[in-house]
Formats: C-alpha cells, structure tokens, sequence
C-alpha cells in the first residue's frame, strides 16, 4: 500500500511540476534594458475587445521588466520618448528588448518567431531605408522609398505563413494606394491561417475599401451621421445640390488652417454648395470638437460618429489623412477628391452655373 501511494504522489507531484512548469513557460515576459533609459516610465499601449487600454512600468538603472496583456491583433506598443514608439508581437515565453534612448524608434525584440522576424525586416529594410534617407533631398527620398516599398513586398512574399507579414501588408495598403494590385495577389499567397487572423483580415478589408473607395467619377455613397444635437443626418438629403464633403478634427492643425477658406466659399456660393464636415473624433472629445465649431464660427453642417479615425464612414470613403475633400455634383458624382483646398477653389470656379 505504501508503494502504491508512494508512487501515486510521485506521478501527482510530477505532473503539477510539469503544469506548472509550463504555465510558467508561456506566460510572456518581457524583460528590458535600454541604455539611458534611467528610471524613465515606459507607455505599452494595445487594444483588447475594442478597448483601447495602456499600462505604465518604471524603470530602475535602464532596465524593466513588463506582463504583456493579450491585444486584438496581436501587438502592443511601447513608448519611452514621444513621439517615437515601437511595437512587439504577444507571444508566449521570455521576450527581451534592447536598444538606446538615442533612437528610441529603433529597439531590438528578441523572443517568439514573429518577433524575431519582425525584428528582421525593421533591422534589414525599415531602419536601413531610414538611415539612408538621412540628408537625402526630396526627390532622392521618394526614389528611395519606393526601393523600400519594393523590398517589403518581396519581403512579404518570402514569409506567407507568418502574421508580420499580414501586418506589413495592411500597412503598405494604407500608404501606397498605386500597388493596390500586387497587395491583393500577395494577400491571396498568405497561409489561410494567417489570411484568417486579425492582420490579416484587416488588410484583406483594407484592399477592398482601396479598390472599392470612392474617387472622381463616381456617385458618392449615402451615409447617415449624427450632428452635434445627436441628430442624424443623410448625404441623400442634399441631391440637387453642390456638395463638399470636409473630413476634419480638432486636433488637425491643417484643417484648422484651412477654417478661413472654408469660410469664404461658405461666403461666395451660399446655399448653392453645402458644406459638410465630417469630424474624426471620439465620444470622449465630443466637448471639445463642439467648442471647436463654436470657437471658429464654423457655421455649415457638422457631423461626426464620435469613433475617432475609425468610423464606418471615413473607413468607406478611404479617409487616411486630414483634411481630405471630396466636391460633388448635384447629382452626388465626385467631381474631385484632394487634400488640398486649392484644387477644389478652382472646379468650383468652372462650374459656370455657380
């Protein structure tokens, strides 16, 4: 009887050690020594279930030691200079971090396979295109970031069964619009899993708004916002007439800029053309993009979902930088779509019956 229960504790004890031991093994753990940090306080920020969430650790002689929290997709920024950050895979395991205060964008993640080829492509082509770019003129930059964008595509295709890639590729879907078609055919090469997983999904969703997204010489879709009583209004409601669509926030120091302009074509073609801002803002500054309008006497129909920069509109319309201006006909045909109110100024002037 004493065998029988000896080994009975024996297998017993065994297994929770080895429960135990791998428990251990794969809650993440991020271990941290960044020269210069000091005791500097470190911002890892990520979402969970929507939720934007942020927790902050102190460093002690350089180094930290952080539990990462799970995230929607996947990754969490991290934050000890702004405007710089970086970001890192949520894998399980002992993940390291290392690098300088002198270039706090550039911090080196060890841990996980998706970190570690991350950290790949930031070493291999992002930092270096950055260095080279350095000093560089205008057009000697845009030359080079074109060879950047080339290299990360290749890069992409190289590695389909991994979810930096899906995170790679929605990002050069958001910023380079010309090679939408080489986006999509690397997107329909990526594992399922990795098509299947939040990046993933995201950049296929990003590919179609590209393709999809409305641009001079289609009808602009309808859409339905609220206005700052909360009261919803429809683009169907001003058929018959000119419209400008103004994709703005208060905290956009260019649209704000541009108020004056917008006031003078509010001035020169009244009710002939209606004015429609669209505000990024969320529920949170719903008072202050009030006080905004109020401040600037911005008089024309306001409007916003109050989800920031992700709203269902600005997402369909492919909205990625502010101001962004679309003028339609009476009809609802976009006539131009610019970032730039010079160009809106002058086919305003053309059309003979304004």
């Amino acid at each position: 009887m004493r065998i029988h229960t000896l080994f009975l504790y024996t297998g017993l004890l065994t297994v929770f050690l080895f429960a135990r031991s791998s428990a251990c093994a794969q809650t993440p753990e991020l271990k941290g020594f960044i020269n210069g940090l000091g005791n500097t306080p470190i911002v890892f920020s990520y979402e969970f279930n929507g939720e934007r969430r942020s927790d902050t650790v102190y460093a002690t002689n350089d180094r930290f030691i952080y539990q990462p929290q799970p995230s929607d997709d996947g990754r969490i920024s991290l934050r000890i200079a702004r405007p710089s950050y970086t970001s890192f895979w949520y894998q399980p395991g002992h993940l390291d971090v290392s690098g300088s205060m002198e270039k706090p964008h550039q911090l080196v993640f060890k841990g996980g396979e998706e970190n570690e080829l991350n950290t790949e492509y930031e070493q291999t082509i992002n930092w270096a295109f950055d260095d080279r770019m350095q000093g560089k003129s205008a057009t000697e930059r845009q030359s080079l970031e074109k060879e950047k964008q080339k290299e990360t595509l290749q890069f992409i295709g190289k590695h389909p069964g991994n979810q930096t890639s899906a995170y790679l590729l929605y990002w050069q879907a958001l910023t380079n619009e010309a090679a939408t078609e080489a986006h999509e055919t690397l997107w329909t090469k990526l594992s399922p899993e990795v098509r299947g997983s939040f990046c993933g999904k995201k950049a296929g969703e990003r590919i179609e708004i590209i393709k999809n997204q409305p641009r001079p010489g289609l009808l602009s879709p309808n859409f339905v916002i609220p206005d700052t009583a909360g009261l919803a209004v429809a683009l169907a409601e001003y058929r018959g007439r000119y419209v400008l669509l103004d994709f703005w926030g208060h905290w956009c120091a260019p649209c704000i800029k541009a108020i004056p302009k917008l006031k003078v074509l509010r001035e020169t073609y009244g009710d002939k053309l209606a004015i429609i801002g669209i505000a990024a803002e969320f529920a949170s500054d719903k008072e202050i993009w009030r006080q905004t309008i109020d401040k600037y006497s911005m008089d024309w129909i306001q409007l916003s979902e109050l989800t920031g920069d992700r709203g269902t509109v600005i997402d369909r319309y492919n909205v990625t930088a502010f101001p962004t201006y679309l003028l339609m006909d009476k009809q609802g045909m976009i006539l131009e779509r610019t970032s730039e109110l010079g160009g809106i100024e002058k086919r305003l002037s053309t059309l003979g019956e304004l």
